[in-house]
């Protein structure tokens, strides 16, 4: 028994080097397969010579994500599931992001933890909006369907379901292979736009996790769906009266957020975590076309700080500069990159996984560049935003276990 799983996990290790088997960049499944060696040689009490003389050797990057992410268990937090929704017995506890590398979402896959308590049945739910929805808003759902065949997001003027306007309603039917969008003012809707989404409309209703987010802008809603722009409605109604958020019908949401952006040249708090994965997750809207986009993870909030990785998009240039601020110096710069994914006025999501040799860097939920730290990550304390249009940073941690 003992030779027969070691050959097996022997021809697991090979096809995992081949790139044969899928992974995660978070768990590598050679992560996996040691960790069930480890447990075999603690079953048979094999045991390893003294190693203490070896030294240490800095691993290589991990590469980019790879299709079909295995659900994994956190045991530091009770009923924490992290999923890509390929597992049926996911599909209940959900608490994940999904990340795709195309509007399908099924090509390169990144699953980015989230802990956003118990995940609930929407036949009906109404929020308040403390501050109101306003041009520069951004309502952000993260849900998954395990039956139905629709569900409604409306952004209102109250609560009341008839007596309040309707400025925007969003309305996925998969049994109709359309999106409608409408409004309602005073007791009346008004005319509909029907759109198809052949792409996004067929994953949302696979019992796989989903993000759809949505930007008020100055002349209507933009539709996000897992971070690729969907479709745009203009405004009909005032939007300054906007304090309400309805979800309807069949979707299960486990989580739902209005985020309003933040002021420019501001430092966020954020904690590093040891021997925890970090995810710092960024909004953010490019308002014009210049190279003053600043994304600084930072030691401390004084100009003479430290800078871990200056994240620099250079709108004109065409380039995403990355750097660190050492001492008073700027180091070496980076430059390489596949592509610039940014767009003036056009919302971004920006997800950094701090690592403990590597920060990984995703831009729309696709792999973009690595950077390898040149300073303890352990070190880093708060992150600048300066030149852009940006929300407050969402941060996540994840152990993952096997």
């Amino acid at each position: 028994m003992l030779w027969t799983e070691i050959i097996s996990l022997i021809l697991l290790l090979t096809r995992a080097a081949a790139g044969q088997s899928p992974c995660v960049p978070t768990d590598p499944c050679l992560v996996n397969i040691l960790s069930r060696l480890e447990a075999l040689e603690e079953l048979y009490g094999i045991e390893h010579e003294d190693s203490d003389t070896l030294i240490p050797q800095q691993p290589e990057p991990i590469k980019a994500p790879t299709k079909g992410c295995p659900c994994m268990q956190d045991t530091d937090e009770m009923d924490l599931c992290y999923t890509c929704g390929e597992s049926d017995s996911c599909n209940k506890k959900i608490y994940a992001a999904v990340f795709g590398d195309n509007q399908a979402g099924n090509d390169e896959e990144l699953c980015i933890p989230g802990i956003v308590g118990n995940d609930r049945w929407i036949n009906y739910y109404a929020e308040t909006v403390e501050g109101g929805i306003r041009e520069g808003s951004l309502i952000l759902v993260r849900a998954y369907f395990e039956t139905g065949t629709r569900f409604t997001i409306n952004i209102k003027t109250g609560n009341d379901s008839w007596a309040s306007d309707t400025a925007f309603h969003f309305n996925p039917r998969s049994n109709e292979g359309v999106v409608v969008m409408n409004s309602r003012e005073k007791g009346e809707w008004q005319s509909e736009e029907r759109i198809q989404l052949k792409n996004f409309l067929p994953y949302i209703f696979q019992k796989r996790p989903f993000e759809i987010k949505i930007v008020v802008s100055s002349s209507g809603f933009q539709v996000y769906g897992n971070a690729k722009k969907l479709c745009f409605f203009s405004h009909r109604v005032d939007v300054s009266g906007l304090n309400s958020l309805q979800i309807a019908e069949d979707v299960h949401v486990y989580q739902d957020k209005v985020m309003q952006h933040v002021l420019p040249m501001t430092m966020h708090e954020i904690t590093m975590a040891e021997e925890k994965n970090v995810w710092v997750l960024i909004q953010m809207t490019p308002t014009k076309d210049d190279d003053k986009i600043q994304i600084f993870f930072c030691e401390n909030n004084r100009k003479t700080s430290n800078i871990h990785l200056a994240f620099n998009p250079r709108m004109r240039q065409k380039v995403t500069i990355r750097n660190s601020f050492e001492k008073g110096v700027w180091k070496v710069e980076e430059r390489d990159q596949p592509e610039f994914p940014f767009v003036v006025n056009e919302t971004a999501e920006v997800a950094f996984l701090f690592q403990q040799y590597n920060i990984k860097i995703y831009v729309d939920r696709k792999y973009y560049v690595d950077f390898r730290p040149r300073l303890p990550i352990s070190l880093i304390h708060y992150v600048y935003l300066n030149g852009a249009t940006f929300y407050e940073p969402e941060v996540y941690y994840s152990t993952p276990k096997f």
